[in-house]
């Protein structure tokens, strides 16, 4: 059996409170999708190699720096990052960075609407809270990493597309409890609730949870890393 390189990707997971409760943005791929038809997901994507060349405004913090790079480079952290926020804004059409700021060179053309309004891209607002590994035995698979991120920072409307249905505001029991959902995907929601409820800007490390599968059954590593070494980072 040939077996395929899990392509790198990332996806966003946008939160904010309503009525005293968290909500996450999702959406429902499409059901002419091969890949989890009728699911309910975070907009995400693949990463493009043009989000490499992104400019941004603010760096990822060294933890989350250190924690995306484990199984790549820094600059493919990076990319990373950007990627979860390009995907947003064509899944959902909101643009998540900081407004009010120009770029200094051309970009790419899928960040032409950034440019247009102005918003730069932050990855400081983003953290990164868990891996996906799609299993072996399936033909198209992810490297996928999820990033946590406060609605505060998102800019525009909501859009409908053909990528993304049923784009909503939705509270947390809901998603859980009568969304249809992949597996994993539970797993990443139930983890961004307790990032959430736990969570300090004072802690001194991250753990990371990757999620795949090995012989049918769940699979869960978990990975620490510490702010005691960051020195190498660049």
């Amino acid at each position: 059996m040939i077996i395929n390189k899990p392509r790198d990707a990332a996806s966003l997971i946008l939160f904010k409170e309503i009525d005293n409760k968290i909500h996450f943005l999702m959406g429902r791929r499409p059901a002419k999708q091969k890949f989890m038809p009728n699911i309910f997901v975070f907009p995400g994507g693949a990463v493009e190699v043009e989000d490499s060349t992104v400019e941004y405004s603010k760096d990822f913090t060294k933890l989350n720096l250190l924690a995306v790079s484990h199984n790549c480079s820094v600059k493919k952290a990076r990319s990373l990052g950007l990627a979860a926020i390009r995907e947003t804004y064509e899944e959902t059409g909101l643009l998540v960075g900081q407004p009010n700021s120009s770029f200094i060179n051309s970009q790419p053309i899928g960040w032409n609407m950034f440019v247009k309004k102005k918003i730069k891209p932050r990855l400081d607002i983003l953290n990164y809270i868990a891996r996906a590994v799609t299993p072996k035995e399936q033909t198209k698979r992810f490297n996928a990493r999820f990033f946590l991120c406060d609605a505060q920072f998102c800019h525009g409307t909501i859009e409908k597309n053909d990528e993304l249905l049923n784009i909503d505001w939705y509270p947390i029991e809901k998603i859980i409890k009568k969304l249809k959902l992949a597996q994993v995907t539970q797993l990443v929601v139930r983890r961004a609730e307790n990032f959430l409820e736990n969570h300090s800007d004072k802690i001194s490390n991250l753990t990371i949870p990757t999620y795949s599968r090995r012989k049918g059954e769940r699979v869960i590593r978990y990975k620490v890393f510490d702010k005691k070494i960051i020195n190498h980072l660049t």
